[in-house]
């Protein structure tokens, strides 16, 4: 390499570093300026935490980029590269959700900061939300983000979903313990479906390829059926109420998919899981609760004209090995179990109401009376977020 094109190079990747190091700055500073809930403080700090490392690798890139060596380039680059794509991820994933925070997320948030404090494995992960379906992005050494529908972050009755999420942080801090169970299911399902002749022919070389795709998707699945659990556990019968409300009406691919639609889904057929989410719901003593969830997809079921029919993805064989696995797994992660005081909570709401107790509560202040729900729950909201306090304290500081 002649000289002057490796001095092109270094100019090339110097301008670059100044830019990426602006970018850093200005990030900075709309972070550092941002009006957030206290409960993100945490996230504020592990963003400037991670400004600050991409800014001392900028600052090496540049001054490596004043030695005169053109064997270090290729090095630069390298780096400059790193920093470039974080960067991109931050912008595309993890700025956002700060940069929208507004008062209103104090319910989601204090939620989610019960949650993860519950737990020894992720009470120092801090958390963010973003607007979207209901979702997450789990990490084990980084802030989880959840995805929140803006129209439930200001209400009750379907934040226990987020409980199902946080199932999916605990399976990736457990990740090499439950893929191990999950791969032991997987296995328990393939010889299940095993036929006891095989043919020799392209049919038989067909149900083959058949047999080994669902064994496969069974990896997703299980993880599911495992989230909807935690769900389960830690939050009650609320999250059976929430789990089935929110899904039961959204169309008939919840009830009955082909065999092609259930591959290409992550998720398995939601009235299956409707259907366990019952079957554990009794196990645990709620059987009122399970009788209700599965007969209301039964009456939607009849009007659809549908009955069930997993179309080879599902059977009855399957349900020792899977239960067993579940149970498996439930017993690795050790979330925090909803008590029978939380499931029967309905006394006076505050800010020391555990969110278990106020999830149940609301669902049976919706069950006992929904017409007055709404005025209800506003003022659940209202004592539980201490808002009353809040605004009082603030009239005090403006006088």
């Amino acid at each position: 390499m002649l000289w002057w094109e490796g001095s092109s190079v270094q100019e090339q990747l110097r301008t670059q570093n100044d830019d990426l190091l602006r970018k850093i700055h200005g990030i900075g500073q709309s972070i550092a300026t941002a009006v957030i809930p206290d409960q993100l403080e945490p996230y504020r700090e592990w963003l400037q935490g991670l400004l600050n490392s991409l800014a001392e690798q900028v600052g090496r890139n540049l001054k490596n980029l004043n030695i005169a060596v053109i064997d270090i380039l290729p090095e630069v680059l390298d780096q400059t590269s790193v920093v470039t794509r974080e960067l991109l991820v931050l912008n595309d994933r993890y700025l956002g959700p700060l940069l929208r925070a507004r008062v209103t997320d104090r319910l989601p948030l204090k939620l989610l900061t019960w949650m993860h404090a519950e737990n020894a494995r992720t009470c120092d992960l801090p958390v963010v939300f973003a607007d979207g379906s209901f979702g997450s992005w789990p990490l084990e050494m980084q802030p989880t983000l959840y995805l929140i529908p803006p129209v439930d972050q200001e209400r009750l009755l379907h934040l226990p979903l987020c409980f199902h999420e946080y199932g999916h942080l605990l399976y990736a801090c457990h990740f090499s313990e439950m893929d191990d169970v999950v791969e032991a299911l997987q296995k328990s399902i393939a010889r299940i479906m095993e036929p006891l002749a095989r043919r020799n022919d392209n049919q038989g070389r067909s149900d083959q390829r058949k047999r080994k795709l669902i064994a496969e998707r069974w990896y997703d699945w299980t993880q599911e059926f495992f989230c909807d659990a935690v769900g389960l556990v830690m939050a009650g019968p609320a999250f059976a109420y929430s789990f089935s409300f929110y899904f039961r009406t959204v169309g008939q691919d919840m009830y009955q998919k082909s065999f092609i639609d259930q591959m290409r889904s992550d998720h398995p057929l939601t009235w299956l899981r409707v259907r366990l989410l019952a079957e554990r719901a009794r196990k645990s003593g709620w059987t009122a609760v399970a009788d209700e969830i599965e007969q209301d997809w039964q009456n939607i079921a009849e009007l659809l004209g549908l009955t069930e029919d997993y179309f080879g993805c599902f059977d009855e064989k399957f349900l020792p090995a899977l239960s067993q696995t579940i149970e498996d797994m439930l017993i690795e992660a050790n979330p925090r179990q909803a008590t029978s005081s939380e499931i029967e909570f309905d006394g006076p709401i505050n800010d020391s109401v555990t969110p278990p107790a106020l999830l149940n509560s609301a669902w049976r202040r919706l069950h006992a009376d929904s017409n007055n729900y709404a005025s209800w729950e506003g003022r659940a909201l209202s004592d539980w977020l201490s808002l009353k306090r809040a605004l009082a304290t603030a009239w005090q500081v403006n006088e």
